[in-house]
């Protein structure tokens, strides 16, 4: 009985740790997006001074940056477990918007990807016997000057 109480106890210790770590790297990428919240602000507010002619879009995106400001210090100042919590309240109010943000988020996200740099392993075209022999009958003929269409 002692050691199947001591056993709980380790797992729970471990458990403890595990969300500890998490926690911590959370808070850490959480205080990167604050920063990245608050530099889209500061951008769009840039934005928004080059543009003198058109004050219907100002006023839109200086809307825009204020609604930047206010989530960056939503996220800082809220815990993660109360973030997820009201994400969730907010689906379950408001689904058809949830659809469209997870889409936009997901489009996003294959765009950042798509131009982030990645190696990618290239494997050496197989070439069949027939067609290395095409290639090299198109370059001799390449050569002499007597290119010509071939079936």
């Amino acid at each position: 009985m002692a050691k199947a109480q001591s056993t709980t106890q380790n797992a729970f210790t471990i458990l403890e740790d595990v969300f500890a770590v998490a926690s911590t790297l959370l808070k850490r990428r959480k205080d990167r997006g604050v920063e990245k919240l608050h530099s889209m602000s500061e951008a769009t507010r840039d934005y928004v001074a080059s543009l003198p002619d058109l004050p219907n879009l100002r006023a839109k995106a200086g809307a825009a940056a204020e609604s930047f400001d206010e989530l960056a210090d939503y996220a800082l100042h809220t815990d993660i477990e109360h973030v997820v919590t009201d994400a969730a309240a907010f689906a379950r109010k408001h689904p058809m918007a949830t659809i469209g943000l997870a889409l936009a988020a997901g489009l996003l996200a294959s765009q950042f990807f798509r131009s982030s740099p990645v190696e990618v392993a290239k494997k050496p075209v197989a070439r069949t016997a027939k067609k290395k022999a095409k290639i090299a009958t198109k370059a001799r003929r390449k050569v002499n000057g007597t290119a010509h269409a071939s079936a």
